[in-house]
């Protein structure tokens, strides 16, 4: 049963070890989202605590006070942890995913967070107990082929990319007679951020003579082709 005094105690989950159904808890472009599983009993009340490694702090998601009758946030800022306290009252309530807030990664790469949660369930049970690490990947909006910098160059230059999504991705030059010279990637990547260094050989490692060249990216649902010069 909810008790107003999880509300106004100090952080109650201090590593908190797997007990009953793991819940899978993920960043979702800018969400933290939490799915819920099936239970065989009704949900009383879900506690979340968030660490953050880096000092960032999630933005409280409004849907939470749609989604239950009593919704409490706290945060302890030398201890860089916010949580989430949320009983329920109604035990029809049905839901199997809930977003707990989103998150502002401008300023910090690759963020960490210890992730540490309980559920209980009307009859008094733990339902689901654990502490999951999890990072923020920031990931692309759509596919992008970057200019290649600089350029011209000599003898090394760079390729930036957006990958919208996991898949798999061909990254390939040709020469002006439209000749495959050199491919740079041909291979499943994550979604994310990347880039690629090509230092002007052909696939058999030769040194290519100065002059234009094209690179195209492929994922199979993104074709994009860029010119690139070659100096000596």
């Amino acid at each position: 049963m909810w008790n107003w005094s999880d509300a106004t105690a100090l952080p109650r989950l201090a590593g908190a070890p797997f007990s009953g159904k793991q819940l899978d808890v993920s960043f979702e472009s800018d969400e933290l989202r939490m799915e819920i599983p099936d239970y065989d009993v009704g949900i009383s009340g879900i506690y979340v605590q968030v660490q953050s490694q880096d000092g960032l702090w999630i933005d409280i998601s409004d849907e939470l006070t749609n989604l239950f009758s009593i919704s409490l946030n706290r945060a302890w800022e030398d201890l860089n942890t916010q949580e989430w306290n949320m009983g329920l009252t109604n035990a029809n309530s049905d839901f199997n995913s809930i977003v707990l807030g989103h998150i502002d990664v401008s300023q910090v790469d690759n963020p960490e967070f210890i992730i540490m949660y309980e559920i209980i369930g009307l009859d008094g049970s733990v339902l689901s107990r654990g502490t999951k690490t999890i990072h923020y990947i920031h990931v692309p909006g759509e596919f992008a082929l970057h200019q290649n910098y600089p350029n011209p160059f000599n003898p090394v230059t760079t390729i930036n990319y957006d990958l919208a999504k996991d898949g798999h991705i061909s990254i390939v030059v040709y020469d002006l007679l439209g000749r495959e010279v050199k491919t740079l990637i041909n291979e499943v990547q994550n979604a994310g951020y990347t880039s690629i260094r090509w230092d002007g050989t052909d696939n058999r490692g030769k040194t290519l003579a100065s002059g234009m060249y094209f690179y195209q990216m492929y994922t199979g649902d993104f074709i994009l082709v860029r010119k690139m010069v070659l100096l000596k």
